[in-house]
C-alpha cells in the first residue's frame, strides 16, 4: 500500500469510532431525554455529565498521535465498563462491542506496534 493510500485509510478508520463517541459525549452533555432515561435505568442518572466528559476526553487523547496508546487503553476500559454494565442490566449491548472493534482496528491500523511487538 502506498504512503498516501495508508495515510487516507488510518484517517478514516480513526475518524469513524471517533465521531461515533464524540456523538455519544454530545448526547450525554445535552442531556438528551432518551440517554437520561437509559442511564437512569442503569442507576447512574447522576454520572450522566462525567460520562460524557470521561468519553469525549478519551477520545481526544486516542486522536492525538502522541497519546493514542493511552486514549486506546482509556477507552478499552471505559467501553469495557460500558460493556459490563449493560450485560449485567440485560441492556443493548452491540453497539459498544462494534465502537470498541472499531477503535480497536482503528489502533491496528495505525500502529502495527500497540498489539504486535515485530
Amino acid at each position: 500500500m502506498n504512503p498516501k493510500t495508508k495515510r487516507i485509510v488510518t484517517i478514516v478508520a480513526i475518524a469513524i469510532p471517533s465521531l461515533m463517541a464524540i456523538i455519544s459525549a454530545a448526547f450525554k452533555f445535552s442531556g438528551q431525554q432518551m440517554m437520561l432515561d437509559h442511564i437512569s435505568q442503569l442507576g447512574l442518572p447522576g454520572y450522566l455529565r462525567y460520562l460524557g466528559l470521561a468519553e469525549l476526553l478519551f477520545t481526544c487523547l486516542f486522536i492525538y498521535n502522541k497519546t493514542f496508546k493511552l486514549g486506546l487503553l482509556l477507552l478499552t476500559g471505559y467501553f469495557g465498563g460500558a460493556l459490563a454494565t449493560e450485560l449485567s442490566h440485560g441492556g443493548p449491548y452491540g453497539s459498544i462491542v462494534v465502537i470498541l472493534a472499531l477503535f480497536w482496528t482503528a489502533a491496528l491500523i495505525r500502529d502495527r506496534s500497540t498489539f504486535f511487538n515485530f
